[in-house]
């Protein structure tokens, strides 16, 4: 758009050698705005677009180009927000099994029999609990 203004201001002055000069800078699609937009003579006519930019034929590829890159990172936001949970899962589980070890390691220096079956039962118990949570979770894509 500066450039558009520079050009712009170029032509007002009728300087044609400094509005050449930017003229021949504008992008295809640019040029191609620019030439339609000077057909409607907007310099003498009240009736004509303000400027290219609000003209149909003006291209917006570069809207369009950044639409499609938010769509994709919306996609992409959305798998990352799902590995985030699923590392997040992981790693509880993780916390889950070391409790079990624990109380495993708890269980060998318990002089009290019953207290060490029920260690035993509390321990078995968080190791199948975690299992089956383990077996519902997704496999992480690199592993698959």
């Amino acid at each position: 758009m500066p450039l558009f203004n520079r050009y712009y201001d170029a032509l007002i002055v009728d300087e044609q050698s400094l509005s050449n000069f930017y003229y021949e800078r504008f992008s295809p699609e640019m040029r191609a705005a620019v030439d339609m937009w000077l057909q409607t003579d907007p310099l003498k006519n009240p009736d004509a677009p303000a400027s290219p930019f609000t003209m149909k034929e003006y291209s917006k590829t570069h809207v369009l180009l950044a639409q499609q890159f938010e769509e994709k990172a919306v996609l992409e936001l959305e798998k990352a927000r799902k590995a985030n949970k699923n590392a997040s899962d992981y790693v509880f589980l993780s916390v889950i099994y070391s409790s079990a070890l624990f109380l495993d390691g708890v269980i060998s220096r318990t002089p009290n029999k019953k207290a060490s079956q029920i260690l035993l039962c509390i321990t078995v118990t968080i190791t199948v609990i975690a299992t089956a949570i383990l077996i519902v979770l997704p496999i992480p894509s690199y592993l698959s």
